[in-house]
């Protein structure tokens, strides 16, 4: 839940910062949840429940070979229904798809040349019975190698230049970067008591676990304990002692915690509590 918090708060600012930059169509970003998420996503500012794709082979093959050090590059092909209108919903499907192009702003200049979508579910939750039933890869098609080694582009087929696929004095790409910037500080109060409280149960279990052998009512001993004991695996232990650390520093030093980090442990936390409730 913590995640659609932070994405909700980041489109809250984006909404705010396209309107006081007079920017046209700051009345739909700040009215539609998936024209924020779009740009959001696309100017990587957090995750957002869509996929960046693109109906262009050659921006494809370009950014699967930009930067790419490794000896193969893949472009994976999908299958998705037409599409129609600048936000397109297929209720048969259950996706929508939003042409990046149409809803952005004109100084938005990124999207000029990517001829790109953000797709995702109609119906997007954190609460699903099956998580594969969500899943893009449902809908693959063909997946390309491409070797990196050997050259792929010919005469009348070359990749995008860099500048046109990162343009320069892109007011968009600005204005979403001040947007990451303000929203990483941002620390909302249930978080914090959602990270306290999940902890508090990992906490109580290790006490439990070394009453008989504690003579204290330390946690660093019923740590060392449960180590020598092998209450618990130890990688567990190893991220129990992370999330610890970044516990006294929250609990201790709230002011230099970002939203960001709490998002991180709690991320950790949550995998560590199901580990430990699997054992009891």
């Amino acid at each position: 839940m913590y995640r659609f918090n932070y994405l909700t708060e980041a489109g809250k600012i984006l909404a705010k910062r396209f309107e006081e930059n007079g920017l046209e169509g700051f009345k739909d970003v700040k009215r539609k949840n998936l024209i924020q998420w779009s740009i959001l996503q696309h100017y990587e500012v957090c995750q957002t429940p869509l996929i960046d794709l693109t109906h262009s082979l050659r921006v494809a093959a370009t950014f699967a070979l930009y930067k790419n050090n490794s000896a193969s590059a893949y472009i994976y092909v999908l299958g998705l229904p037409y599409i129609t209108n600048r936000i397109s919903i297929n209720s048969e499907h259950d996706l929508v798809n939003v042409r990046l192009l149409s809803i952005c702003p004109p100084e938005a200049l990124r999207p000029h040349y990517q001829e790109g979508y953000l797709a995702g579910t109609t119906d997007i939750t954190n609460e699903y019975d099956v998580k594969t039933e969500l899943d893009f890869n449902n809908r693959l098609i063909a997946k390309f190698k491409i070797t990196t080694n050997v050259n792929f582009w010919g005469d009348d087929f070359d990749r995008l230049p860099h500048n046109a696929i990162y343009p320069k004095d892109d007011i968009v790409k600005k204005i979403c970067d001040k947007v990451k910037s303000e929203v990483d500080e941002y620390i909302m109060p249930g978080d914090i008591g959602e990270f306290l409280n999940k902890w508090s149960e990992v906490e109580q279990f290790l006490l439990d676990k070394t009453e008989r052998e504690r003579k204290t009512n330390s946690f660093n001993e019923a740590m060392k304990i449960a180590k020598k004991k092998n209450i618990l695996d130890e990688n567990i232990l190893m991220q129990i002692d992370k999330l610890r650390r970044f516990r006294n520093e929250l609990v201790h030093q709230p002011k230099s915690t970002s939203a960001k980090s709490i998002n991180v442990f709690l991320d950790i936390l949550n995998d560590v509590v199901k580990m430990v409730l699997s054992t009891i």
